[in-house]
């Protein structure tokens, strides 16, 4: 699966080379035409956002960014009957947040993690609704011991997180046992993000080095270079479909396209270039459980979500929010499909599709 090929050597794929195998579509991207949004403002400016893996209510995690040692967690609530965001739970912590994930799992919804310079592990206590550290996770080895960049927790086995850093390295970390697993040493340079697989043993890479890896957690010493070259862009944001893991997904640095990969075409696995904002993209993210529903954010203020299987539109691009500020960041519940949130500055946008 090594593959040595530029990103030069796949400019000039043709859209009419995209195949993908639409029996596992479970959507149709005529249900998001129709959008509510609802606007949740901050004290602060914000960057991390996730949904709470939670059947009953709508609560996002979000992370502050202030340039300064005075940043906060909040856990916001939609509450259905005012169509309104109340507060539920804030708590400070010194430096802005790379990540912030719930638990995917729904008899542990009210743990979450946040990476900076340790793994942060932290649980809402919902009779006081108030948030309570549980510990601050650090490296075994100190020679390895730069900023956390970005995580990743596990579907297929929720007491297993990956994180990765700018010291070239990515960890897994089981969060029952409070302990490092294991480390590797990932890449050249800085790891940007991290993505695990459907499964618990397998999850990539990306970042400066501009190169995709593909690790097994079984097997150390095996790193299959999935996408790179040596005169790459850096990779920043990597996403990794669960539903049809065939399929990934990178966004690349200040640039206003990213990349769609296929696993099974090893020499030339990029399956479509998108290209439709104005200004860098700062995350792009596939729909819970489709193969071909991706939502994209960026500096040029929109979101824009694509259809691969959209045949009779030949750029893929099904619909698109225009805010009033640069977007971000993005997170699309899993639990609540109809829920998609965006950071715009200080201010969440959440949109209601499928009305």
């Amino acid at each position: 699966m090594k593959n040595n090929n530029t990103s030069s050597d796949f400019l000039d794929l043709s859209k009419n080379e995209l195949e993908i195998n639409t029996k596992y579509s479970s959507k149709s991207l005529n249900n998001y035409k129709n959008k509510i949004i609802k606007t949740y403002e901050s004290s602060n400016d914000l960057y991390g956002i996730c949904f709470q893996s939670n059947l009953d209510q709508i609560r996002i995690g979000l992370t502050s960014f202030i340039l300064k040692n005075e940043n906060y967690l909040e856990i916001i609530e939609y509450d259905k009957s005012t169509e309104n965001f109340i507060k539920k739970a804030d708590y400070p912590c010194e430096l802005p947040c790379s990540c912030f994930l719930f638990s995917p799992s729904l008899s542990s919804k009210d743990l979450f993690i946040t990476t900076s310079d340790n793994l942060s592990i932290y649980k809402l206590n919902e009779e006081d609704k108030k948030i309570n550290l549980l510990s601050n996770l650090v490296k075994k080895k100190k020679v390895y011991c730069g900023s956390h960049t970005s995580a990743d927790w596990s579907t297929a086995n929720p007491s297993k997180v990956a994180t990765c850093s700018i010291d070239s390295t990515s960890s897994i970390w089981d969060i029952n046992e409070l302990k490092e697993i294991i480390c590797f040493i990932c890449h050249k340079k800085e790891v940007y993000d991290i993505s695990f697989g459907k499964d618990e043993f397998t999850f990539m890479t990306t970042g400066a080095d501009g190169s995709i890896r593909l690790f097994d957690i079984r097997d150390s010493k095996k790193c299959e270079i999935v996408y790179g070259g040596e005169y790459e862009l850096p990779k920043i944001k990597l996403s990794w479909n669960h539903y049809d893991p065939n399929y990934f997904l990178t966004t690349i640095q200040d640039k206003t396209s990213f990349y769609v990969f296929d696993l099974r075409y090893s020499y030339q696995p990029v399956i479509a270039i998108l290209n439709k904002h104005e200004n860098a993209i700062n995350n792009a993210i596939w729909a819970p459980k489709t193969n071909n529903i991706i939502i994209s954010v960026s500096d040029d203020k929109k979101s824009i979500i694509w259809d691969l299987f959209d045949e009779k539109n030949n750029d893929y691009l099904a619909d698109y929010y225009i805010g009033n500020k640069e977007i971000v960041n993005v997170s699309w519940s899993d639990y609540s499909e109809d829920y998609i949130g965006m950071i715009e500055k200080n201010e969440v946008k959440m949109l209601i599709v499928n009305k």
